[in-house]
């Protein structure tokens, strides 16, 4: 390595303390405004190029600087997204946070031509804010942001891993499989942000079906099944008189449970559950040794509600075991479950706790 290289490396080295500082700043404002956005991020990495790997580049790039200042990629930043236009809404975030440098940054999704396919990313070239007293000393470094999909990572990493750098390295058969692979991502990540909203707005149209009571058509899903607790007027008074939180979680399987027990239609359960509510919420205490739960979640209320309604009858044991025959199937799950449900229709009609019973 000649003798500007050198120096260039010894300036980093003697600053290294200060690219900590920096490094631990900034990742720490990016990911606290990614948290207030309500953003989802797959991954947020950062990383100071280690002195191999600035030694390797001064070797191939070093009389392009002149300083380790003009370095902009000595920190680097990677926010990986799960769906590409997540990569503008956290850019505004970025350039709220950072002063950027527009003419080192460049957003490479623009750069081939609208005939062509391959899988860029977002790169800005930052920088703190200045005037701020703690960092002023560290204000002036440059510092590079990638802001990517989850499938534009997957295609950068691959493609980095083969090694295809230019149209000219490998064969056109091979650069026009490329080609077709990025453009199927592409479309990839399209439908991915479609689906998203297509969930969303299922979610919204579920609501306003369900505060009109209209539920005759409306199917018993995850989705539904959040909708109804979080909007039902009866459901909710009675969890707050409780003092008990609902927690919207848990739902995953509560359809296959409420198909075990021939539950087919919103309407069919919202007259269940609002026939049970209260009982299943006291088997949840009696579950909870007659302590009353802080909390209770979305897919075990569905559970509670369920056993509750097994217990309505005088002789229940046949009903409950058919029940648990045809969710859990034959096995010692259902047998456990069916032993500690009938074990606690007997605490409660006995009204007496579980030492008690013992």
């Amino acid at each position: 390595m000649n003798t500007h290289n050198e120096s260039i490396m010894t300036q980093y080295i003697q600053n290294h303390a200060k690219y900590e500082r920096l490094e631990r700043i900034v990742a720490q404002r990016l990911e606290n405004e990614l948290k207030q956005s309500g953003i989802m991020v797959f991954q947020l990495s950062h990383r100071l190029k280690t002195q191999d790997s600035l030694r390797g580049k001064l070797e191939k790039k070093g009389d392009k600087y002149e300083s380790a200042m003009d370095l902009t990629d000595l920190l680097g930043i990677r926010v990986i997204c799960y769906f590409a236009d997540d990569v503008d809404r956290i850019a505004e975030k970025i350039e709220g946070l950072f002063v950027i440098d527009r003419k080192n940054s460049v957003d490479k999704r623009k750069i081939l031509e609208d005939d062509q396919f391959g899988y860029m990313s977002l790169h800005y070239i930052c920088s703190l804010s200045p005037g701020l007293a703690t960092e002023e000393d560290i204000s002036d470094i440059r510092f590079e942001v990638q802001i990517r999909s989850v499938l534009q990572h997957a295609w950068a990493e691959i493609n980095h891993d083969i090694g295809y750098k230019s149209n000219t390295g490998v064969p056109h058969s091979i650069i026009r499989g490329f080609s077709r692979l990025a453009g199927l991502l592409e479309i990839a990540d399209e439908q991915f942000a479609q689906i998203r909203d297509s969930i969303k707005q299922y979610q919204s149209e579920s609501v306003e079906t369900i505060i009109s009571n209209d539920l005759e058509n409306l199917p018993i899903n995850e989705l539904t099944l959040y909708a109804f607790f979080q909007n039902d007027a009866n459901v909710q008074k009675k969890f707050l008189a409780s003092g008990i939180e609902l927690l919207m979680e848990g739902c995953e399987e509560s359809a296959e449970r409420l198909e075990a027990l021939q539950i087919h239609t919103m309407d069919e359960f919202s007259k269940m559950a609002l026939g049970n509510l209260e009982r299943a919420i006291e088997l949840a205490e009696y579950e909870n040794d007659l302590e009353k739960p802080d909390a209770i979640s979305a897919g075990l209320l569905v559970r509670l509600l369920i056993e509750a309604d097994l217990m309505d009858s005088d002789d229940p044991e046949p009903k409950i075991h058919e029940y648990f025959l045809g969710y859990y199937g034959e096995g010692k799950a259902a047998e456990r479950r069916e032993k500690d449900l009938l074990k606690n229709i007997k605490r409660m009609r006995k009204g007496k706790s579980l030492k008690a019973i013992e």
